[in-house]
């Protein structure tokens, strides 16, 4: 099951262009302004659908809306973090973890979505070092780089403040 905080992050970096003409490849030259410019329109209409029917794929939403016409090919099922992957942007920018227990333990009434990005370094190393990752090889690298690239910028930062 998809989560729905994954709805305000992707429609804030996908470009709808690009998905259209470049990696869904159904449409053209010829009709890429209209079926874009009603996209663009309407964006706020088709984020409050999808966040109602939050379990859809993106090119789920335009089909049931008829933004754009089914099509019986591979692109109708591109799952949006594959989607911004294709359009260059990091697993940290649209992988979310999500948490169960705050940062004393405690169970928390529901769980609590962070972009990989936006996870604390003490977090991010209870993460790998508990038992969280386990036949998990694809997030303990991606956990792993996050913590590795921020463990650096802290060492920055404390050295500037030294100098």
């Amino acid at each position: 099951m998809r989560n729905s905080v994954r709805v305000d992050n992707f429609l804030s970096k996908v470009d709808i262009r690009d998905l259209l003409l470049n990696i869904w490849k159904i449409c053209d030259d010829s009709n890429i302004d209209d079926v874009e410019k009603s996209i663009l329109n309407d964006i706020d209409k088709i984020k409050h659908e999808w966040k109602l029917f939050y379990d859809q794929r993106f090119s789920q939403i335009l089909v049931n809306n008829g933004y754009i016409p089914y099509m019986s090919d591979a692109w109708y099922y591109y799952e949006e973090d594959e989607i911004l992957k294709m359009q260059g942007y990091k697993p940290r920018d649209y992988i979310f973890w999500g948490s169960i227990y705050n940062s004393d333990g405690e169970l928390l009434e529901e769980t609590r979505y962070s972009l990989i990005k936006d996870l604390e370094i003490s977090h991010l190393q209870k993460i790998i070092e508990g038992n969280w990752l386990n036949n998990k090889p694809f997030m303990r690298k991606i956990l792993t780089d996050e913590l590795r690239t921020k463990s650096r910028r802290e060492k920055l930062k404390q050295l500037k403040n030294i100098s």
